[in-house]
Order: C-alpha cells, then sequence, then structure tokens
C-alpha cells in the first residue's frame, strides 16, 4: 500500500506540507477564511508559499505557521496542538482512509495498541523517522492506562490528546476524559487515564463531502506522520519557550475561551 502512492524523497527530514493544508482546514472550517487571512499576513506569504502537501519545508515554518495561528486564535500551544491532533484524524478519515482506521480495532483501546504495529512497519519505509511508542494497560471496563513516548519528548503531546478523543469520536462514537497521572509509567514521557463514555446519538460525527484535492492530500498520511515523528530540537526548544512565556493561570484561561470559540464555530462573513 506505502509503495503504491506518490511520495516525497525519503531522504529529505523535514515537516511535510500536509501539516499545512491540514492546519488551514482546522482553521477555515472551524474559525472562518478570515482568521486564515490574519495567519498569511502575519506570515507574510501567500497560500501558495506554503500550502503543496508534498513539499517538505524546514521545522522553523512549520512552527511558525502554528505560533502565528496560536496568536491569531489567542490560543495556548498545546490548546491548539490538541486541535490540530483531533483535525488530523479528522482529515485522513474524510480523506477516504474511515475503513483502514475502523479495521485497526473493535475499541478504542485496541485502536491504541496496534498504533504500535502500524508505526513498527512505517519505520521500515521512513528510516530516518522515529514514531512515538505507545502503551496500553486494561483498566476497568470503561477505562484503560495510556502511556507514551517519543524522541520529540513532550512538544506535541497536545497533538497526542487530540488523536486519541477524535479517534473514539469519528470512529467509535464515543467521548472521552483524559486524566494525566502524577506517576508516569516507567519508560515513558507520558501517563494518561481513559475513560471512555457513548455520545448520544445526535452528537455523533457527521463527515463532510470533500473535494479530490482533499482526498490526493489525505493519501499523504503517512509520509506526514513521519514528518511529525522526526525528531527535532527546534520544536522542543519552542515549546519550552512559549511554556516560559505563559503562566499555568493565564494558559487556563485562554484555554477556556478558546474552547468556546471552538464550539461556537465560524463566525458569519459579512454579505
Amino acid at each position: 500500500f506505502l509503495r503504491s502512492q506518490a511520495s516525497p524523497p525519503l531522504s529529505v527530514i523535514a515537516m511535510l506540507g500536509l501539516v499545512h493544508v491540514i492546519l488551514k482546514d482546522m482553521v477555515v472550517s472551524k474559525f472562518g477564511q478570515d482568521k486564515w487571512d490574519l495567519v498569511l499576513a502575519e506570515l507574510k506569504l501567500g497560500d501558495a508559499a506554503i500550502l503543496d502537501a508534498a513539499k517538505q519545508y524546514d521545522d522553523v515554518i512549520s512552527i511558525a505557521c502554528v505560533e502565528i495561528v496560536c496568536k491569531v486564535l489567542s490560543a495556548p500551544w498545546d490548546v491548539a496542538l490538541e486541535l490540530f491532533g483531533a483535525h488530523f484524524v479528522t482529515y485522513v478519515y474524510e480523506g477516504g482512509y474511515g475503513r483502514m482506521l475502523r479495521s485497526m480495532g473493535d475499541s478504542l483501546e485496541e485502536f491504541l495498541r496496534n498504533i504500535n504495529h502500524m508505526h513498527q512497519y512505517l519505520e521500515r519505509h521512513f528510516r530516518q523517522s522515529s514514531f512515538p511508542v505507545w502503551g496500553v494497560e486494561p483498566e476497568g471496563p470503561n477505562s484503560f492506562i495510556l502511556s507514551y513516548s517519543s524522541s520529540r519528548g513532550l512538544a506535541l503531546k497536545g497533538i497526542i490528546k487530540g488523536v486519541v478523543s477524535e479517534a473514539a469520536r469519528q470512529l467509535f462514537c464515543q467521548k472521552v476524559d483524559l486524566e494525566e497521572l502524577d506517576e508516569t509509567r516507567e519508560g515513558f514521557l507520558l501517563t494518561l487515564r481513559v475513560v471512555t463514555m457513548a455520545l448520544p446519538e445526535n452528537e455523533w460525527p457527521m463527515p463532510r463531502r470533500v473535494d479530490t484535492d482533499h482526498k490526493k492530500n489525505a493519501s499523504l498520511w503517512h509520509h506526514c506522520l513521519a514528518s511529525i515523528g522526526r525528531s527535532s530540537s527546534v520544536w522542543a526548544s519552542a515549546f519550552d519557550g512559549l511554556l516560559g512565556a505563559c503562566s499555568t493561570s493565564q494558559n487556563s484561561a485562554t484555554a477556556a475561551t478558546f474552547e468556546e470559540a471552538v464550539d461556537a464555530g465560524p463566525a458569519p462573513r459579512p454579505a
């Protein structure tokens, strides 16, 4: 399957442009085109300069995109990355890979356990990438313990939370409560208690109709994971700098405002 897809050269180590494409789709679909226009104005770039899904971009460009999105949306780094992680799952699912994702497990717990097998398969094709390692331990009928380790440290922790939450919603019509545990399992960087609950039927996801460009871009999902999985000190430095600039109380207050804006959706554009 991987060999059948048109792909960027594996020797290049940078962030795949699909990350930027999904970031734009997230901003426009949840906050409106006006917000993305502000992002481009801050970047002093046009869409064409950053939205080639198959092109490799330097990490510095990708970090600038994320930081400016955080600024425009008044969103803390972790919260914005959580939204991105969720939208990554949505984008791939709506791009024609829902059946593949559903085949990876009959429950969220089984799905997450099988991600390790997928990463091991991908590592044979993307030898310069280092994929995260997941640990899954059963706990109760509706809960399990999820541990995570990555060569990127915790710089992209928000993406993990978003992926878990949206996989539950899209694949199993569930919502999750994620509790970060003080005692991290040995050999891991982060340990969460995951509690699953059934979504009310009126909250079940309704996939959008997407165009052929979306489907073509979604076919690069595995290359996108490889670029995200590549270790880079640049991301860790950006994460540390943003944490140092914001206090916990400020982040909590801003996160609550941001999540209210996400729930409200994009403001209507003037006629």
